[in-house]
């Protein structure tokens, strides 16, 4: 089952609103904007519900650092020619 029809919890509907707040922080939400989406994540229902709102702001530092990090392992996995299932098998036998 995909994100929109999972419902969602009262903890993933704070981590939007935290994210929303952060967004206006940044200048990428005015704050009627930040207030109307609000609404729309305190009445969502599902998951994906929550995703639309985030749509089309960028993802935190942090995650977009993970996923850079990410690349470069997958790249140089190819190099090597190793596949994704084995890359990953490296990188949980390390924890």
């Amino acid at each position: 089952m995909d994100a929109k029809g999972i419902r969602a919890s009262d903890a993933e509907r704070d981590e939007v609103i935290a994210r929303l707040g952060q967004a206006c922080g940044e200048g990428r939400l005015t704050v009627d904007e930040l207030s109307l989406r609000i609404e729309e994540v305190c009445a969502a229902r599902e998951q994906g519900q929550l995703e639309q709102v985030l749509a089309d702001l960028p993802a935190p530092a942090g995650v977009q650092r993970v996923w850079a990090v990410a690349d470069e392992l997958l790249a140089e996995a190819a190099r090597q020619g190793l596949s994704r299932g084995q890359l990953a098998a490296i990188l949980l036998a390390r924890g």
